[in-house]
């Protein structure tokens, strides 16, 4: 089992649509996290940044490869670009900021 944890900033205004999008999650969707092995998915939110969790049955790095590459997660990731910003901040070129894990109670 591998974990990762991923923050990114809302546009502003933005984060009450954010979280109705996520109220409305496409099934397809739902089933293509189950196909790679995802699960236990948590997003957190505070005003304009939102923190998600994941945990990953398997190989992370490859299942995420694997995802990404579906049509409905493309088609999920395009969706937010309009409420998502850019890029993390000025001194980070992606639009998620990763972290590295270094400790887990279980």
């Amino acid at each position: 089992m591998e974990r990762s944890c991923v923050a990114f900033k809302l546009k502003p205004g933005t984060r009450e649509e954010y979280i109705k999008r996520h109220n409305e999650i496409w099934p397809e969707l739902v089933e293509i996290i189950r196909k790679y092995g995802f699960m236990n998915q948590t997003i957190f939110i505070n005003d304009k940044l939102v923190v998600a969790y994941i945990e990953c049955d398997g190989n992370l790095k490859e299942q995420t490869d694997l995802y990404t590459k579906e049509e409905i997660s493309i088609a999920w990731q395009e969706y937010f670009n309009d409420i998502i910003e850019e890029r993390y901040d000025e001194f980070n070129d992606t639009r998620y900021l990763g972290f590295e894990e270094i400790w887990h109670l279980d």
